[in-house]
C-alpha cells in the first residue's frame, strides 16, 4: 500500500503527503485560490457606500456626527439675506421714553409739544415718527382697537401714549396728528391712518393727505425701487441693522395697564426708527 493511500486513510490532505508521485494541484495553487475566493466574497458581500456621518474638527478623540448630513434645503434654513443680517447690530432707542396714560396727562404733553416746536409765525414743520400697536386677537376678519400710540420727536425723546387706559382719543393728542406741520413718517402708514379712525373719531383722510411721509414709497423713489417694503426691511438696508422682533413682546396685550419695559422698548423703537430711516433717506 502506498504512502499516499495510507495518508488518504488517515485523513491527510493529499498536500501534506510527500511521496514522490505528482500532484494534480500544489499548497500554494490552492491557497491562491482560497484567497481569490474570499475576496470575490468580501467584494459581493460589501459594496461600497457613501458614510452617513462626517468627521468634524474639533471633536475630541475624532468622535463621529451619526446625524445625516442634509443634502436639500430644508424648510426653515436660514436664507442669505437672514444669515448677512445676523451680524448687524439691533437697533434700539436709548433716550427718553415719555409714558403717558392720563387724559389730563396726555392734553398737557400734545399741547407742550406744538408750542415748543411749531412755530405760528414762521409757519415752522416737524417730522415725527409715528407708529401704532393694537393687541393680536388671531380670528380672521377682526382686531382690537388701537391701544397705544407712539410718536418719536427725535432721537432723544418719544411719547408713548396708552390711549386703551384713557378709553379714548384725547382731544389734544387727535389735534396734534391732524396738524398739517406735524409730519407723520411711517411704514404702511395709511393703514394706519385708517385703523386709528376706524376706532375712535379721527379725520384720516385729511392726515393722508396733507402730513403723511410713507417710508416705502419713500425708500422706492429714493433707491429707484419698485419693493413692498417693511420696517424690518428698511432697517436692514437703508441702516445696515435690524429690529429685535420677538413675538412674545409683539403679539403680547397691549391694553395691559402698565406696559412692561419691553413692551416700551419695542414700541418705542418702532417710532424711533421710522424717523432714523427717514433722515437717511434724506441724505441718499
Amino acid at each position: 500500500m502506498s504512502k499516499r493511500i495510507r495518508a488518504r486513510k488517515r485523513g491527510l490532505p493529499d498536500w501534506m503527503i510527500d511521496d514522490g508521485e505528482p500532484e494534480s494541484q500544489s499548497r500554494d495553487s490552492l491557497l491562491v485560490e482560497d484567497e481569490s475566493k474570499k475576496l470575490e466574497v468580501k467584494r459581493i458581500k460589501k459594496p461600497f457606500c457613501k458614510p452617513n456621518y462626517e468627521y468634524l474638527p474639533g471633536n475630541k478623540h475624532g468622535q463621529k456626527n451619526k446625524s445625516k448630513a442634509p443634502t436639500t434645503p430644508e424648510a426653515g434654513a436660514l436664507s442669505a439675506d437672514d444669515v448677512i443680517a445676523q451680524a448687524m447690530p439691533f437697533i434700539a432707542f436709548s433716550g427718553s421714553t415719555v409714558y403717558s396714560h392720563n387724559s389730563a396727562d396726555c392734553s398737557l404733553l400734545c399741547e407742550e409739544i406744538i408750542q415748543t416746536y411749531l412755530d405760528p409765525e414762521t409757519n415752522s414743520e416737524i417730522c415725527v415718527g409715528f407708529d401704532l400697536e393694537w393687541p393680536v386677537t388671531f380670528t380672521k376678519g377682526s382686531s382690537g382697537r388701537v391701544a397705544l400710540v407712539q410718536v418719536a420727536l427725535n432721537e432723544s425723546k418719544c411719547y408713548l401714549f396708552h390711549i386703551s387706559v384713557i378709553g379714548s382719543l384725547p382731544k389734544m393728542l387727535k389735534k396734534f396728528i391732524e396738524d398739517d406741520r406735524v409730519k407723520k413718517i411711517g411704514v404702511n402708514i395709511e393703514n394706519d391712518m385708517w385703523k386709528l379712525a376706524k376706532d375712535f373719531d379721527f379725520e384720516a383722510r385729511k392726515v393722508i393727505r396733507n402730513s403723511m411721509i410713507d417710508l416705502g414709497k419713500l425708500a422706492n423713489t429714493k433707491l429707484k425701487s419698485k419693493e413692498t417694503w417693511s420696517l424690518e426691511g428698511l432697517c436692514r438696508n437703508v441702516l445696515r441693522m435690524r429690529m429685535n422682533k420677538e413675538d412674545s413682546v409683539r403679539c403680547g396685550n397691549w391694553d395691559n395697564f402698565p406696559l412692561t419695559d419691553e413692551q416700551k422698548l419695542y414700541a418705542a423703537t418702532d417710532a424711533y426708527a421710522c424717523l432714523r430711516i427717514y433722515n437717511a433717506l434724506e441724505h441718499v
